[in-house]
């Protein structure tokens, strides 16, 4: 399509009458396939040569058919039987055919393996890698970036799934950007049936400084704000180039995907976003998200530590000064949440004095005065 610009741009100049003789056909052809209900952009349009003449002809091919396999999807799974089966249709549905489906089973005693083991049996574009013993989501999703051997990185969750289009309007969208990372919509789905859609960011595409405003600085210090920015990986088509250059992986059981997208995209350069929601992220009541985490406060810490280590690799503390403020009085609410998860066995005494232990650690070290009278 950038070629045909230019090819019209001439033909208004009057530079090339030429080309005119050259555009009309290829127009046509593409007219033909949409009466065909096949999509011109699934279809390879060639200039030929037939006969001394050079024509236009249509060959039936998606996109990406010369490069398979080089977009890969892997899912962390973990007690997931109820939910794995729908995951992993949403794949084998998808419009886009080059994709590998990577099933890492984390260690599962309930029948998820085999459901594992029964989708890759039946697609050779699907492997089931099994764990020992439980590892982790972290654990699970590195294990999934180290056997992923394509291009791209597409992540998704045992208990969500993909829109039918998905994957090829993030490639797609990448592709006509020259981007080297997509990003979608998505839709929320709660336990009522209530549904609402969330945006990333407006569509358009974004240059490094507009990737740093409008993902990593608020990811870094506005934890405060409506509405806060979430960090979820799987609205994103990620480079794996710049996963194995920048050497970054998960760490830990919680706010993992948070410090992931931070340093992904301190390294990113060019990002393409469209607000069509391409995703359906179910609000399970029984994820790891909503249950009770009696080492909070240790892998908060660990959280603060890795996050300020990127903020002064890249530089990025003059952009927000009030970071670990901010983050800090986000982690309080977090923690004052995961006290009293339903699932916590302490009693209403000893979460109360958790809480108040929390507070002591994540108050400012500064003493607010009040100003003095004019």
């Amino acid at each position: 399509m950038v070629q045909m610009r230019h090819w019209l741009q001439h033909i208004m100049q009057g530079r090339s009458r030429v080309l005119l003789h050259l555009l009309l056909p290829c127009c046509r052809l593409r007219l033909q396939l949409r009466k065909q209900n096949r999509k011109p952009e699934r279809d390879v349009i060639a200039l030929v040569k037939q006969n001394d003449n050079f024509v236009y002809k249509a060959y039936s091919a998606k996109i990406r058919s010369t490069l398979t396999d080089d977009m890969k999807t892997p899912v962390p799974v973990y007690q997931a039987e109820k939910f794995l089966p729908a995951c992993a249709e949403s794949v084998t549905n998808q419009t886009f055919s080059d994709w590998e489906l990577l099933l890492v089973d984390d260690g599962c005693t309930d029948r998820s393996p085999a459901i594992c083991d029964r989708f890759a049996a039946a697609d050779s574009r699907i492997r089931a890698l099994h764990q020992p013993k439980n590892a982790g989501v972290s654990e699970a999703r590195n294990r999934g970036l180290r056997e992923a051997r394509g291009e791209y990185i597409a992540f998704l969750d045992a208990d969500d799934a993909f829109e039918p289009q998905a994957l090829e309007i993030l490639w797609n969208l990448r592709t006509q950007a020259g981007a080297d990372t997509a990003a979608c919509a998505h839709r929320n789905l709660f336990p009522n049936g209530n549904t609402s859609v969330e945006l990333v960011l407006p569509a358009g595409v974004y240059d490094r400084q507009g990737i740093l405003d409008g993902i990593v600085n608020p990811l870094l210090g506005d934890r405060l704000a409506q509405p806060v920015f979430n960090g979820f990986i799987w609205r994103y088509l990620f480079s794996a180039r710049i996963l194995r250059e920048a050497e970054i992986t998960f760490e830990g059981a919680y706010l993992e995907d948070e410090i992931f997208l931070m340093e992904y995209f301190c390294n990113a350069q060019r990002l393409a976003v469209t607000e069509e929601p391409l995703y359906r992220y179910l609000l399970n009541p029984a994820s790891a998200t909503h249950k009770y985490m009696a080492d909070f406060r240790q892998v908060f810490a660990r959280f603060m530590e890795r996050k300020a280590a990127l903020a002064e690799r890249y530089g990025l503390e003059a952009a927000r000064p009030q970071w670990r403020e901010n983050s800090n009085w986000a982690g309080l609410l977090i923690a004052v949440g995961n006290e009293y998860a339903r699932d916590n066995p302490k009693s209403i005494r000893q979460r109360q004095k958790a809480v108040q232990a929390f507070c002591r650690r994540c108050a400012p070290r500064r003493r607010w005065r009040r100003p003095s009278a004019p």
